[in-house]
């Protein structure tokens, strides 16, 4: 659109994030994907999300910001690289049709 100016990189990743999760989300449950290829995020999932609750961390999370910001740190490291490599192994028709079916709103 005239008049927009191009959102800076990690802006962009923000704006895009939620369609991204739907995009996953819609890819996990499609059965045209087959499941070998979910292993990986839900393996994934399921290491940061121990990571996140159980009380074994890097940074004691009573260092206030610190603490905390080394869990968020392992769960983007562990859940980010996985996913992104799922969506590209998912089968091209399929990621597209749901990237236009977000686009338009479709649910």
């Amino acid at each position: 659109m005239p008049g927009q100016y191009p959102l800076p990189g990690f802006l962009r990743l923000i704006h895009h994030l939620p369609n991204f999760v739907k995009l996953v989300w819609r890819l996990f449950r499609d059965p045209r994907v087959p499941a070998y290829k979910k292993i990986l995020p839900s393996i994934a999932g399921m290491i940061s999300l121990a990571y996140f609750v159980l009380p074994i961390d890097v940074l004691p999370d009573f260092l206030s910001f610190m603490g905390h910001m080394d869990d968020l740190t392992v769960v983007l490291l562990i859940m980010v690289p996985s996913v992104w490599r799922f969506v590209r192994k998912c089968p091209e028709e399929v990621v597209k049709e749901h990237t236009q079916n977000i686009s338009k709103g479709i649910s």
